[in-house]
């Protein structure tokens, strides 16, 4: 049996587009926003890699407890049809910690790709009232303030885990594709897993796979776009398909 071949997890930045990376977004003021009775605040940020969202938070400008509620992720710069949604609880926070809030489920994101965060908040948050970031604009109620600015922090994390390595010579085919995708794994005798997930993070499909080819029936999902992950021990490979 021929060994796969391996690239350490430090190399992933350099490897295939293919390959998940890891990043953040931070946007720093220090004017305090009174919230008064609480507004439901929203951010638009540009994706700066492909990964997955799994931690936000604006910035609060005092210590306090924020109250619990719900947290809509939207695509693009919008605050309608969200595609996660998560109730989280009552936090305590911290001057110039960020409010964070994990995500249960992580959301792919694509780099250079504009996506949207919303949740309600009751203590002062840090922010200007001037537009200091290019990426996205604030929300407030539902409407967007391009004239102002809110601090935050996003975190876009890999689809390798600690000690894990990046799956070469896998191929996925035809993409985009109406009914089945074939995973390609060379002369390699794969064994493994293939998960799909939706893009707003839910799991799909997971199915074992062994051997030199792998196919993924589309026929009885939506149309849309999908992750697909591979996974043999401490290696992984994640592709971004289309079933149209």
């Amino acid at each position: 049996m021929k060994k796969i071949l391996l690239m350490p997890l430090c190399a992933l930045m350099a490897c295939s587009g293919s390959l998940w990376s890891q990043c953040s977004v931070n946007v720093s003021a220090t004017t305090t926003i009174t919230a008064g009775s609480g507004f439901t605040w929203g951010q638009t940020f540009t994706a700066t890699c492909t990964g997955v969202l799994d931690t936000i938070g604006f910035i609060p400008a005092v210590n306090d407890t924020c109250s619990g509620g719900t947290l809509n992720i939207y695509n693009g710069q919008s605050v309608t049809g969200s595609i996660y949604s998560q109730s989280y609880t009552a936090m305590p926070v911290m001057m110039g910690v960020p409010m964070r809030i994990a995500l249960t489920n992580p959301v792919p994101v694509t780099n250079g790709q504009q996506y949207t965060f919303e949740y309600f908040v009751d203590v002062n948050v840090f922010g200007e009232f001037s537009d200091i970031y290019a990426g996205g604009v604030p929300w407030q109620n539902g409407s967007s303030v391009p004239t102002a600015e809110l601090a935050f922090r996003v975190h876009i994390s890999s689809g390798v885990g600690f000690g894990e390595y990046s799956l070469e010579g896998v191929s996925v085919y035809p993409n985009p594709s109406s009914d089945v995708f074939n995973l390609d794994f060379g002369k390699n005798d794969f064994s493994g897993t293939v998960e799909l997930f939706s893009m707003d993070g839910r799991l799909v499909l997971s199915e074992k796979a062994n051997g030199q080819k792998h196919q993924v029936n589309m026929n009885n999902l939506a149309k849309g776009i999908y992750i697909i992950k591979v996974r043999s021990e401490d290696r992984i490979a994640t592709f971004k398909v289309v079933c149209q």
